[in-house]
C-alpha cells in the first residue's frame, strides 16, 4: 500500500497533467478600429448614401477604389493614450524607491 506522501504526489501530477490538457488558446484581445479604419468606413457609408440617391446607370456606376495593403498599414495611426505620462512617472518613482532600498540594504549588510 502506497504511503500518504506518494498518494499526494501522484494526485498532484495528475492534476498538473489535466491542467496542461485543458489549457486552450490565449485570450484574444481586439483593440478596436483605428482612426483610418473608422474614416474609411465613414467614406464607404457616404458613398453608399450618395449612390442610392442618384439615378443608377451602368455607365455612371463605378466601383469604389480599394486601397493597397501597404498604404493602409502606413495610414493606420495608433489612437492617443492619455495616461501614458502618468504611468511612466509612477514606474519611475517605484523603480527609484526600489533602487534606494536596495542601495541602503547593500550598504548596511556590507558594513
Amino acid at each position: 500500500m502506497p504511503s500518504k506522501s506518494k498518494k499526494v504526489a501522484s494526485k498532484q501530477v495528475s492534476l498538473k497533467k489535466k491542467k496542461r490538457r485543458e489549457k486552450g488558446a490565449g485570450q484574444i484581445f481586439d483593440s478596436g478600429p483605428t482612426e483610418a479604419q473608422i474614416r474609411e468606413r465613414d467614406e464607404r457609408a457616404s458613398e453608399v448614401k450618395s449612390s442610392s440617391t442618384s439615378v443608377s446607370d451602368k455607365s455612371s456606376y463605378s466601383q469604389p477604389k480599394r486601397k493597397s495593403a501597404s498604404r493602409h498599414e502606413s495610414d493606420a495611426t495608433p489612437l492617443p493614450y492619455p495616461y501614458l505620462g502618468s504611468e511612466i512617472r509612477r514606474i519611475a518613482i517605484m523603480s527609484t524607491g526600489i533602487l534606494i532600498i536596495l542601495g541602503t540594504t547593500t550598504f548596511i549588510i556590507g558594513s
